[in-house]
């Protein structure tokens, strides 16, 4: 795992292609489970998810928890943090945002007691070439994420890490993500 800088980390080569292309292959056979998010965003906000049951499927359910568990601890590690950052996830989705189409304006992801979240974990499952990045803007050291296959990003969620998406232009772009909370 490496330290980006601002408490931002990324490891590469986290999850298989093999595994990245399952995780693809079940966003798009459940078309009817798919949700288009660019309602309560603004107006440029568009992307569509889909909630992960992995439940219903307990080996990828163990894996995931597993890669998640991992990446805390190599989190904690890497940046000497002694306590605890949460002590629950929430149901890891499946993201996409569509080539030419989509993407995320400026927000965060962490707000009070609405959304008690720390930390974010994502994991891109696919490469983008062109656009996709995740920009973390500062005056001071603005990071960008370049979406590549099996690469984990984790981030804090609070507003001074507040982030954008930017509209894939190569290819559709997808990600898995959860949050770590209280």
């Amino acid at each position: 795992m490496k330290n980006l800088g601002r408490d931002i980390a990324i490891k590469k080569n986290v999850i298989s292609s093999d595994k990245c292309k399952v995780l693809i292959d079940l966003f798009e056979e459940n078309k009817q489970l798919v949700t288009l998010n660019n309602d309560d965003y603004d107006e440029n906000t568009q992307y569509s998810d889909f909630m992960l049951m992995t439940k219903l499927a307990p080996n990828i359910d163990e894996y995931i928890n597993e890669l998640i568990k991992t990446s805390i601890n190599e989190y904690k590690s890497l940046l000497n943090i002694p306590f605890s950052l949460g002590v629950q996830f929430e149901q890891p989705k499946i993201m996409k945002f569509r080539k030419g189409q989509d993407q995320f304006d400026t927000h965060f992801d962490g707000n009070g007691s609405d959304h008690p979240r720390t930390l974010v974990l994502i994991c891109y499952l696919n490469d983008v070439n062109s656009g996709g990045e995740l920009e973390l803007p500062s005056k001071e050291n603005t990071i960008t994420v370049k979406p590549e296959q099996g690469k984990l990003l984790v981030c804090p969620t609070d507003w001074t890490h507040y982030h954008n998406v930017n509209t894939p232009l190569d290819c559709d772009r997808y990600s898995l993500i959860t949050f770590l909370r209280y």
